[in-house]
């Protein structure tokens, strides 16, 4: 019995230590990381949808779904404090991202459209119509990249 309570004390100090020396991730990395992971998956389903596009419409519409979601939630995934050189905090997401607010929500908006406009070509059947609308999600994916996005560190 004696073991297993200087064991959990133990513990306990060491997990304590951990968090007094910064072993800990910041709440505003946290966010940044979410976003992250957030795009990648945004990226994901696009993917996903191009390659059924032409087999499986309506899980390609599916995958665009999910991917429309996490574009309408762009700009919200970039609150003050998150931006690179914050407190705890190291990312790709340029300063650009909250001195042209605007400009960055068009860029989001402009993704969403795009999304929006190769599901109704999907709904249509329209498999021409599909692969230009493609052609324009990825330019838009790139628009935000080249004018938001740093390079890789």
């Amino acid at each position: 019995m004696r073991r297993t309570g200087g064991l959990a004390i133990l513990g306990a100090v060491l997990l304590a230590a951990g968090v007094a020396t910064g072993d800990t991730v910041s709440e505003a990395q946290k966010s940044v990381d979410q976003r992250v992971a957030a795009m990648k998956e945004m990226g994901g389903k696009i993917n996903e949808a191009f390659q059924l596009s032409g087999a499986n419409t309506a899980d390609a519409r599916t995958k665009l779904a999910a991917a429309l979601a996490i574009a309408q939630s762009i700009p919200s995934r970039f609150p003050a404090g998150t931006a690179d050189g914050d407190a705890g905090v190291t990312t790709r997401a340029l300063p650009k991202i909250w001195s042209d607010h605007a400009g960055f929500q068009k860029a989001a908006d402009g993704l969403a459209a795009a999304l929006k406009a190769a599901d109704a070509k999907l709904a249509a059947n329209d498999s021409a119509g599909a692969d230009a609308a493609f052609t324009d999600v990825r330019k838009a994916c790139a628009t935000c990249h080249e004018s938001y996005r740093g390079k890789a560190k």
